[in-house]
């Protein structure tokens, strides 16, 4: 597997790419399209987002869309609290 490092290129890139293979991103990954008019993450095919243990410990996995809320596992599901008059 061939690894790039960033001083090898520019930290910039423009333009349109095509990567066959697996593509891993360990860190933070932002999608940031300022034209309202194209979706930034088109997903064709099967999508899956899983728990992460690190060490010892499990980060829950989850999705928040703005407006809407959160999807995520059970466990981490709100609790409504919808006072005296529904016990």
């Amino acid at each position: 597997m061939a690894r790039l490092k960033s001083k090898q290129f520019s930290t910039e890139l423009t333009g349109s790419y095509t990567i066959s293979g697996s593509l891993t991103v360990q860190g933070q990954t932002i999608l940031d399209s300022l034209n309202t008019g194209v979706d930034s993450l088109i997903v064709s095919g099967s999508m899956k987002v899983v728990d992460q243990k690190v060490s010892s410990a499990i980060a829950s996995s989850s999705i928040f869309v703005q407006n809407l809320g959160t999807i995520s596992s059970r466990e981490k599901a709100g609790i409504m609290d919808y006072g005296d008059g529904f016990n």
